[in-house]
């Protein structure tokens, strides 16, 4: 998949924000394509085995408030997903209308 097309800037085409969880922390991107929302996305949590610290890597995709798909990543993830990538790529982090919730389907694995 392409996205956005040469005519639109990324700072106009992507949302992104980071999330705070003990023990943790996170960042992701979002964007729109065709009616569906993806959220690419990575963090680490207390999600572990008795609170230890584990990881949660991926892509979300929705149609509205219906979940598509939960595609977590496999392997080693390298991410640079965070603030200084998103001032980077001309982000402003934050927008209240795109918060990104970790889907349930992502810990159950």
């Amino acid at each position: 998949m392409s996205y956005p097309d040469n005519t639109e800037k990324t700072s106009d085409a992507f949302n992104a924000d980071t999330m705070m969880f003990s023990g943790g922390g996170g960042a992701y991107v979002t964007f729109n394509k065709n009616g569906f929302q993806y959220t690419v996305f990575s963090a680490i949590g207390r999600w572990g085995k008795h609170g230890a610290p584990a990881e949660v890597n991926g892509v979300a995709v929705q149609k509205g408030e219906q979940e598509i798909a939960n595609l977590a990543c496999h392997g080693p993830v390298i991410s640079n997903l965070g603030a200084d990538a998103f001032q980077q790529d001309g982000l402003q982090p934050g927008h209240p209308s795109h918060d990104f919730y970790i889907p349930e389907a992502f810990f159950l694995r």
